[in-house]
């Protein structure tokens, strides 16, 4: 019986578990989720219902109705053109082999979404879209003019990487230029002090960061422009911890991105480092709770940075985006 199987299948035989063959997989195959499964939300003036993530004001993406200029619910189609990370934070150990997904694939889900609820604005959520290296390009940009032909609104609420933007002459920049759709690009600064970013191996500089800053306020004057900004980093790879003193750094420099309206607002994170040396800790702590409890830990008494350094800074940054009137658009 299962030899007659199509290969790579699983079924049960005799109480146990068997495979037909050895598994292959094809991320293309698996990509396309089923919209048809999601609760339908019936909006009046609405010709098609609204799913119900973008019925309750798409939580992760924020104030899109108000970037867009859009009363009421906005169909909000959250979208991955990859799945892994081709990167190597330091204050992260997951799986770094990165999985692109076929351009014919994406269209496939955006088409899918669209027949059914319709599509507002379009939301890029994997910060490897437009990455560094060929493959990534190649795939970005085939994405970006196809999504433009046909008229969809975009943005980029996780980021993009500084040497995607940088690369080229700003090309990947030129071209939402030249589209005219991008509506919101988050921006992932991560620190205010080169020391740190080398400790956390993040391959872009703050010269690069201005740059990029710079020239997006020059040639993206229609794009809302979001940085986000982490701190609380422990001692890494061998670095001393993130210090007060760098930490005031972080906020100079977001200050003054704010004010040179390279940015029109800014976000501050702490992030819980999530190595394997941090979730050995927690974990002898809480040895049957969720690991997802671990990432926001901060009153566990695992957290090893101080916390009342970091509700300073939240606090700070807050009160420089309410003192310029800029609304954060993002509920985090």
């Amino acid at each position: 019986m299962i030899g007659n199987l199509p290969q790579g299948v699983a079924c049960r035989f005799n109480g146990r578990v068997k495979f037909s063959g050895v598994s292959e997989f094809h991320p293309d195959h698996f990509a396309i989720p089923d919209y048809s499964l999601l609760p339908r939300v019936k909006v009046a003036g609405r010709k098609k219902a609204l799913d119900i993530y973008s019925f309750v004001g798409n939580p992760h993406a924020g104030r899109i109705g108000t970037i867009l200029s859009i009363q009421g619910p906005v169909a909000y189609l959250p979208l991955l053109t990859s799945y892994g990370c081709g990167f190597d934070c330091s204050f992260c150990d997951t799986d770094k082999q990165l999985v692109r997904y076929a351009v014919e694939n994406i269209m496939k889900i955006i088409n899918e979404f669209d027949s059914l609820f319709g599509i507002d604005y379009i939301d890029f959520m994997d910060n490897n879209f437009g990455g560094g290296n060929i493959a990534s390009r190649i795939l970005a940009f085939e994405i970006l003019s196809q999504v433009a032909d046909a008229g969809y609104q975009i943005g980029f609420s996780n980021g993009l990487t500084f040497e995607s933007m940088v690369k080229e002459n700003f090309r990947l920049l030129r071209r939402f230029s030249y589209d005219g759709n991008v509506r919101h690009i988050a921006f992932p600064c991560e620190n205010g002090n080169d020391r740190v970013l080398r400790m956390i191996r993040k391959p872009h500089t703050l010269s690069v960061v201005r740059k990029v800053l710079e020239f997006a306020k020059e040639n993206l004057q229609m794009t809302n422009r979001e940085g986000f900004f982490i701190g609380g980093f422990p001692k890494t790879n061998g670095q001393p911890a993130e210090s007060p003193r760098e930490l005031e750094r972080t906020f100079q420099f977001i200050t003054e991105c704010i004010e040179q309206r390279f940015l029109h607002q800014a976000i501050f994170l702490t992030l819980s480092p999530v190595t394997r040396e941090y979730r050995r800790s927690w974990r002898q702590l809480y040895p049957t709770a969720p690991f997802e409890h671990c990432l926001f830990s901060r009153k566990t008494g695992v957290w090893p940075y101080p916390n009342e350094l970091l509700d300073e800074m939240h606090r700070k940054v807050k009160f420089i985006n309410e003192h310029l009137g800029r609304s954060v658009t993002r509920r985090l």
